[in-house]
């Protein structure tokens, strides 16, 4: 097994942009398959076309730095190749729950100030009607092919029109610390906020979730949870990214299907949270398929019970906990070696280069005022 530094120093060095970092995964392992969505595969090079292709669609539209964009579907391929064209532009993902309803939808894009949205099929009539009474009218494009409502305007399709682009593929922009993408939190205390992280915040979590999980190139990590949330988006793809390892995407997390896809898909690597990993524990073992390769979980909290389950019965054996929010990506965890404490959000995450400060922490005490341990 190589060390997390050993597998980042596999690649040339980056600038800290996500063009420059999928350059450089594309200069040592062009064909190895980046992304995996529902039996068709992208490989490193054709995720870097992809990008290309769809940056010159987005740049055609008027797409420009700093310009804001929504995209509200489950996961889909598409979301990771209008994110990085977004990032190569300049310009920002605005990810969109796709269960909101449509007073859900309104705020975040009002709130955001989106000039276009790229929708699912089956979000669009969402869409439609959250945009309906925004003051300026962003555009709409499907992010594939569906069924349009009787009586309303055909909308383009994202992929129809990358693939007939022959114009130029815009130069990406140079500037790691420009915003790419608005997390919102998801309003248990009031409206939700947009977070905002930068191309290096992204990068750099995921070059820490190789040294959580010590993510090796010929990794397969499974992303069931959903890409409009900060675990998606920064561990399994900036991980699978900085690994330059395989990530595998499902529209979203199936219980009844979690194992045979685990088993079907070869993954090694999985994300959950706590309301997943205890269905995965209550459903019927008649579910669980026996000779996958699944190695490695990463989520939180994990009882005993949790841990028994999954590496006795579901033959996985490292469960690493940790703790982030959509604020502080990846903050604690426990270390990958040991020990691994039950309960426990660990220690200060770490960056696999020890030069590089990852996490930084402080115990305040009721008044606001730091505390030494």
């Amino acid at each position: 097994m190589l060390s997390p530094l050993e597998v980042l120093r596999r690649y040339p060095p980056h600038d800290g942009t996500i063009a420059s970092m999928l350059r450089s995964r594309v200069a040592v392992a062009g064909e190895r398959e980046f992304i995996v969505y529902q039996g068709r595969s992208w490989s490193y090079a054709q995720v870097l076309d992809e990008v290309g292709r769809t940056a010159a669609v987005l740049g055609a539209k008027g797409v420009k730095m700093y310009d804001r964009v929504g995209v509200m579907s489950l996961n889909h391929p598409s979301s990771v190749f209008v994110f990085f064209a977004l990032a190569s532009l300049g310009a920002i993902m605005v990810p969109v729950n796709p269960d909101y309803g449509v007073e859900e939808a309104r705020y975040v894009l009002l709130h955001a100030g989106v000039c276009g949205v790229i929708c699912s099929p089956a979000t669009l009539p969402t869409v439609r009607a959250a945009c309906d009474k925004l003051e300026t009218m962003p555009w709409l494009m499907l992010n594939q092919e569906g069924a349009e409502l009787p009586g309303q305007e055909a909308l383009p399709v994202l992929s129809v029109q990358a693939q007939a682009c022959s114009g130029p593929v815009p130069e990406p922009l140079k500037n790691p610390d420009a915003t790419c993408v608005f997390i919102y939190t998801s309003g248990t205390t009031g409206f939700p906020k947009g977070v905002m992280h930068s191309q290096r915040s992204l990068l750099t979590a995921g070059e820490g979730f190789v040294e959580r999980m010590h993510l090796q190139p010929d990794d397969r990590l499974l992303c069931v949870l959903p890409m409009f949330h900060i675990n998606a988006i920064f561990y399994s793809l900036a991980g699978s990214l900085a690994a330059g390892a395989t990530l595998i995407l499902e529209p979203k997390f199936s219980a009844s299907r979690f194992w045979a896809t685990v088993k079907e898909t070869g993954a090694t690597e999985v994300n959950t949270i706590a309301a997943a990993s205890s269905i995965l524990m209550r459903r019927p073992r008649s579910e669980y398929v026996p000779g996958h390769r699944l190695q490695k979980m990463y989520g939180a909290p994990f009882d005993e019970e949790t841990f028994r389950v999954f590496q006795q019965e579901f033959h996985v054996p490292t469960l690493i906990e940790g703790y982030g929010m959509s604020e502080i990506p990846g903050a604690l965890n426990n270390p990958f070696p040991g020990p691994h404490k039950v309960g426990s959000m660990g220690k200060p995450s770490r960056h696999p280069d020890p030069a590089v400060s990852l996490a930084e922490l402080r115990i305040a005490d009721e008044a606001g005022q730091f505390v030494s341990v």
